[in-house]
């Protein structure tokens, strides 16, 4: 009897030692966590990142003490690192350890985060406490703490005198395959406020991705992809602790965020590159592991086996102008209300470099459609000219993306972004000289035949006619016909009817969009110089004697419901090859008489029958 109970125990401690043993590391032993207030100065213990590979190695660590309320989240723990291949003595802290799991005594203290720039001793590192990351993963912040990123992320470019007497973040290295040298001086500038430092790398060897599938334990390298397909751009640091599916790591922000989706993936060091300045790895992203929720001030926190969403964008450059040389570009880009756009665009440009030259004499041409979740796509047109435009033409075919994903009103889903870029490599740039008509006397109902004469850069005057109709109902004398580029008729209507820029709701400011003339547009309206009214964003052209009264009175007079200055009667858009500048006007005389006439002739000839009777 003893000896079948010895075997059913033996049996079913072998069972659970199976179980255990099947059990990722990270799951298996979550280490011991130890308290700020027993750390002191002269402890000893070690730190885990990668150096290599996939491969976990460990470095040293001397505690120096402990700074209380080193910013107003909580503590630092100031310790010197050592060891390590480089060794870390020589090549200072590397940026992508941040979050490299600090231990004393076989307990996790926290994460490496900080470090002096310009140091004389730069193996100098500051410590995030473990206990304030796992507090912030738990509890989070509120949203409108973090709305305005600016005002408490400090700017990662200061003046070396400065930056070498303030605690750093550790530098993130933002990692970019397939990118074009001048894209990352491009995102250097937009990502100035937070500490990422762009580097050119590749996607990691094929025998590297072949053979490695890292489990994201504490030490191992993550990565946080931004932007894949044609183009990758992800940032790279280290996990510092994880319990069951949940990590956390970096140790600090990386956006200062708050909730995030952002694609989190395992990660290769390819290689370390030490300098004078900044010696950082160099990784790779390697297989899409889960996402990455939460961005605070002492670190990231992520869950791994959800899957983020992302925002397809497509490019399509045609050289020349001509569709035959069109190369089509296709990437996935992070999902977030302020950083969407800004990927999109360095993705966009990073494509219009790929395929065309950087200076010279260039008109870019761009076609953007925007998809959105129930409800019609819209599409916007635009053009620049000149020389080195290319980053204009790329801010500009964005602008309406920016408008409404941070509009006032109400969250807008986008599904899909697709951007067609036509470049012709000349200026095409014309000024409008002058306008003509046949005739400056026009009747009611009648198609008057405009004449534009326009200026291009360095060649002859040439023109375009487009015709215009005079509406039937036109009730003045004088009609005013106003012909202006895109720039000048979005300035004129904003005085002739200044409330119908202050939208009400989603539906006007999306129409608000599509009324926005393209570079190389140019606008004829025809003005009655009668008083109309906006009211509630929407105009009417013809309102209620009572509604202008109450709106003439100064007391009842808001930014949302005012008087027009005039009356847009008809409103005609003449695209051209050219970006046009330029505005003029002609005054038209109407003829009542000559249509009123005319009116009562063909009314009378279609009433009398064949032998003179009237009909009905």
């Amino acid at each position: 009897m003893k000896t079948m109970m010895k075997i059913v125990a033996l049996i079913i401690v072998s069972s659970l030692i199976m179980l255990l043993n099947g059990l990722p590391a990270c799951c298996a032993d979550i280490p011991a966590l130890m308290a700020v207030d027993d750390i002191r100065p002269g402890m000893k213990g070690i730190g885990k990142t990668v150096f290599s590979g996939v491969t976990i190695e460990e470095f040293e660590v001397e505690i120096l003490g402990v700074l209380k309320n080193q910013t107003p989240h909580g503590d630092a723990i100031m310790a010197k690192v050592s060891g390590g291949p480089l060794p870390l003595e020589q090549s200072g802290v590397l940026a992508g350890m941040s979050g490299s799991p600090i231990y004393i005594d076989g307990k996790l203290i926290g994460a490496l985060a900080y470090a002096y720039a310009f140091a004389k001793e730069p193996m100098i590192a500051g410590i995030t406490p473990i206990h304030e990351m796992l507090r912030d993963a738990e509890r989070g912040m509120a949203a409108s703490e973090v709305r305005q990123i600016d005002s408490l992320w400090p700017s990662g470019k200061t003046q070396p005198t400065l930056a070498s007497l303030q605690l750093r973040p550790i530098q993130t290295p933002l990692i970019v395959s397939g990118g074009d040298a001048r894209v990352l001086t491009f995102m250097e500038q937009e990502l100035s406020d937070f500490y990422l430092t762009p580097l050119q790398g590749g996607g990691a060897a094929q025998t590297a991705a072949q053979f490695s599938d890292p489990d994201l334990e504490p030490g191992a390298a993550v990565a946080i992809q931004l932007v894949r397909g044609d183009m990758d751009i992800s940032a790279v640091g280290t996990v510092t602790y994880r319990d069951n599916q949940t990590i956390l790591a970096f140790g600090h922000p990386m956006f200062l965020a708050g909730q995030v989706n952002l694609p989190m993936t395992s990660a290769y060091v390819d290689l370390i590159v030490s300098n004078l300045i900044n010696s950082f790895k160099m990784a790779s992203p390697l297989k899409t592991v889960g996402t990455i929720t939460q961005d605070w001030y002492t670190g990231i926190a992520g869950v791994i086996g959800q899957t983020p969403r992302m925002v397809p964008l497509e490019v399509t450059v045609q050289s020349g102008g001509e569709p035959v040389h069109a190369t089509h570009y296709e990437f996935e880009v992070i999902d977030h209300t302020q950083f969407t756009s800004l990927f999109m665009k360095i993705a966009s440009l990073n494509a219009l470099l790929a395929t065309e030259k950087m200076i010279g004499d260039a008109t870019i041409h761009t076609r953007t459609t925007i998809a959105l979740k129930e409800a019609e796509p819209l599409v916007l047109e635009n053009q620049t000219t000149g020389q080195a435009n290319l980053i204009p033409a790329i801010l500009q075919s964005f602008a309406p993306l920016d408008a409404l994903i941070n509009n006032q009103f109400e969250p807008v889903a986008v599904e899909r972004v697709a951007v067609e870029i036509s470049v012709n490599n000349s200026i095409q740039w014309a000024e409008l000289f002058g306008v003509r008509v046949s005739n400056n006397m026009v009747r009611p109902g009648e198609t008057l035949d405009v004449t534009m004469i326009l200026r291009p850069y360095n060649r002859e005057l040439t023109t375009i006619t487009q015709p215009i109709t005079i509406p039937e109902n036109v009730r003045q004398e004088v009609l005013q016909l106003i012909v202006c580029d895109a720039n000048m008729t979005t300035a004129f209507e904003n005085t002739r009817a200044q409330a119908r820029f202050q939208p009400q709701n989603l539906a006007q400011f999306k129409e608000l969009l599509k009324e926005q003339p393209g570079q190389n547009t140019i606008m004829m309206s025809l003005l009655q110089l009668q008083l109309g009214a906006v009211v509630q964003g929407k105009e009417l052209p013809s309102p209620p004697i009572s509604m202008m009264t109450l709106l003439t009175s100064t007391e009842r007079y808001t930014g949302k419901n005012n008087l027009t200055r005039g009356r847009i009667l008809a409103r005609v858009a003449v695209p051209t090859q050219y970006v046009i500048t330029g505005c003029t006007a002609l005054e038209l005389t109407v003829d009542h008489s000559a249509a009123e006439h005319n009116i009562y002739d063909i009314k009378e000839q279609e009433s009398i029958g064949e032998e003179g009777e009237i009909t009905p």
